[in-house]
């Protein structure tokens, strides 16, 4: 005996009973791509949902014969799973939701085009003003109204340089026809104008929505989006693909912000933040071409200027070649620079009295035909390092914010150095000339740091200057910050200490805060997440 034939026994002689409202709400029909017009239609209609009688439920609950309607749940294309969701304050209540299984199974078509769903919901509180805002409120969205529809959830997982979690999506068609039926009822001509509100996946190397389910209740979509997985990585670009990924990071990051409350950023807070982040998409590629991991095609390259308009030429970003450890570097160290790593130590209570400066250097041209090895050994064996102590502050160690240890030079022996004379020793370093180079002329220098812009103010403070000198004497052409380089490579949000990136090249980094080995220290991480990114 099915369901439908005991309640029918258990209340035939009942029949205001039989008639009473469940107060629940049917469940609209999942169909397939074959009958998405009528789809869209139950989607789009705006009506409240009919209640069914105990009767009425009995049957939509109940196993049956096939229909014309479970016939095209038969035919329908991608597999449906039926869960039972309690409706809040009643245990015996329930309904059936249906969701898709995954996001290929999703029956309602789209364009490539989203937009998010918690800004939609808001809408009517955020973008419209005036009495017009209360009467759409009143129709369309109040007391659950707007979750009370048909909804396809999708979700993209948030660049962790821009939000913590994920963005809840809605097909654009969905929210379309919405609006359509509200210009309709309202008399008015609401569209999806608004920056961020229209979001277009169809790109080349932009990372794609996961379907999740269908929605037609605020409880469902809160489970639903309870599923979404907290593990999955966040997106990260392809090789060759970072103008894009650029491009889809600043798409979410306008859609996450109209999803928040807090004011909306400036636009030119918001175009600082691609210019920084471009600059440092930019640095990564121009570091690559030093050491000879990516091609330059230009040899007389040598400012940002030079390298935009090489880029203007040909805008289509070139792929590194596979690296091989065990082979030299698939082409010529771009313009042959002189990498040169810097850290600067301060009496932690008084800044002003510089205690130690660090200097390593790596010649480009030592590297010549040979091969990095696994982790970059071999590379890393030509880099030469010097530790500077001030005399005055000998005795001076920092022990409170820091654990100092400026008697700890691990890469040579210590060089000490009046204060008054450490300003012209840290400048005749950066005077650097090669027996390796024909013509022994001054070479083209690189700044390597690790949060570099507090050690360039130290230096100046000593009197040492980094700018571009004139042509034909030794010259900084660029700078290497490897904390933001590891950031921006890995995608994380904030920058990590030194210690933390040496752990994640499984290196151990012996007495760090001495000015000699974290310069020292600096320099091998360089040269490791350079050879990482390029492989």
């Amino acid at each position: 005996m099915d369901r439908t034939a005991r309640l029918n026994l258990l209340f035939s002689q009942d029949e205001a009973l039989l008639r009473l409202d469940t107060q629940l709400r049917t469940v609209p029909e999942v169909q397939s791509n074959r009958d998405s017009s009528s789809t869209n239609d139950n989607v789009n209609t705006g009506r409240e949902p009919s209640k069914p009688t105990i009767s009425q439920l009995a049957q939509s609950i109940g196993p049956s014969k096939p229909d014309a309607g479970n016939e095209r749940h038969e035919n329908a294309r991608e597999e449906v799973s039926e869960s039972v969701t309690p409706i809040p304050g009643s245990s015996a209540q329930t309904i059936p939701v249906y969701t898709s299984s995954s996001r290929e199974g999703s029956d309602v078509p789209h364009d490539g085009t989203f937009s998010p769903l918690v800004t939609i919901s808001r809408y009517a509180y955020k973008y419209i003003k005036g009495p017009l805002s209360q009467k759409l409120a009143s129709e369309f969205f109040d007391g659950g109204k707007f979750w009370n529809r048909c909804w396809d959830l999708y979700y993209i997982k948030l660049p962790p340089l821009t939000g913590p979690r994920h963005l809840l999506l809605v097909p654009t068609a969905q929210v379309r026809a919405f609006f359509q039926e509200i210009n309709r009822a309202l008399q008015c001509n609401f569209t999806l104008s608004d920056e961020g509100l229209v979001l277009s996946f169809q790109k080349e190397g932009f990372p794609q929505p996961v379907f999740i389910g269908r929605s037609i209740c605020r409880e469902t979509k809160d489970r639903l989006e309870s599923q979404i997985p907290v593990s999955s990585e966040a997106p990260r670009p392809s090789s060759g693909m970072d103008e894009q990924f650029l491009a889809f990071e600043q798409m979410v990051e306008t859609a996450w912000e109209t999803t928040r409350n807090k004011k909306k950023p400036s636009k030119a807070k918001q175009q600082q933040r691609l210019q920084n982040q471009r600059r440092l998409v930019e640095g990564l590629r121009r570091t690559q071409s030093y050491l000879g991991l990516r091609s330059s095609e230009v040899d007389d390259l040598i400012d940002d200027v030079a390298w935009e308009e090489k880029k203007a030429q040909d805008p289509m970003p070139e792929t590194p070649k596979p690296l091989h450890m065990d082979k030299p570097a698939p082409f010529p160290f771009w313009m042959e620079p002189v990498f040169i790593s810097i850290d600067v130590e301060s009496n932690e209570h008084y800044h002003k009295q510089i205690t130690e400066v660090g200097i390593s250097t790596l010649d480009t041209l030592d590297l010549v035909g040979m091969s990095p090895a696994e982790d970059g050994a071999h590379w890393r064996d030509k880099i030469k390092s010097r530790h500077l102590r001030v005399q005055e502050y000998a005795h001076h160690v920092n022990q409170h914010f820091v654990a100092g240890c400026p008697g700890n030079f691990d890469f040579g022996t210590s060089e000490w150095v009046s204060a008054n004379h450490l300003g012209a020793t840290v400048q005749d370093a950066f005077q650097v000339s090669s027996s390796s180079s024909p013509t022994r002329a001054p070479r083209h220098l690189i700044l390597v740091g690790h949060a570099i812009n507090s050690d360039i103010q130290y230096l100046r403070q000593i009197g040492v200057r980094m700018e571009r000198k004139p042509e034909g004497t030794a010259g900084f052409i660029g700078t290497v910050d490897t904390a933001e380089f590891f950031r921006i490579i890995r995608g994380e949000p904030t920058t990590r200490k030194l210690a933390d990136i040496l752990q994640e090249f499984n290196m151990t980094g012996w007495h760090l805060h001495n000015a000699g080995n974290d310069a020292r220290y600096t320099m091998e991480v360089m040269l490791c997440m350079m050879l990482e990114h390029s492989r």
